[in-house]
């Protein structure tokens, strides 16, 4: 008897697992816990990324895009971020992003005349990509407006 329970035991473990298992498409992974977040989508206008918490209770597991992919709201598969159709960027002196580099900053407190970056240790960094409207080149943040270099306040004279 003992011997029967165990076997029924496996059994259903073995076709519980099986039918937990997905099948996913180009640029998936199943997630067994997944929280859903308006950035697993490709962004339509800036700033729509937002922290995504881990939901309190997990529901169904499914298939998530991978790491720097979004899905399209047109046919929900999964592209690489930086494919994402660009979105208007209003403000002055500013340019879409797909994929804005971490260096240099966009802040005028660490504006360099030529733009460059200060000198980096030389650990690699996977940053995420995050689509966003960015000041243009020459142009650096300060009050979330884009000035000229000259206009920095520490390098008014």
């Amino acid at each position: 008897m003992t011997r029967y329970v165990l076997i029924s035991l496996c059994i259903f473990v073995i076709t519980t697992n099986a039918a937990v298992q997905l099948t996913c498409g180009h640029y998936e992974i199943p997630v067994e816990c997944p929280a859903n977040c308006p950035s697993d989508f490709c962004p339509d206008y800036p700033n729509q990324d937002r922290p995504c918490p881990k939901p309190e209770v997990c529901g169904e597991p499914e298939c998530k895009c991978r790491f720097n992919t979004r899905r399209t709201s047109e046919n929900r598969t999964c592209i690489p971020t930086q494919e994402c159709r660009p979105f208007l960027c209003r403000a002055p002196n500013t340019e879409y992003a797909p994929c804005p580099a971490y260096c240099p900053s966009e802040d005028c407190a660490e504006a360099t005349p030529d733009g460059g970056c200060p000198q980096l240790d030389n650990s690699i960094l996977d940053i995420e990509c995050i689509p966003r409207c960015r000041c243009k080149r020459g142009y650096w943040r300060h009050n979330n407006n884009c000035l000229p270099y000259s206009e920095c306040p520490q390098n008014k004279q």
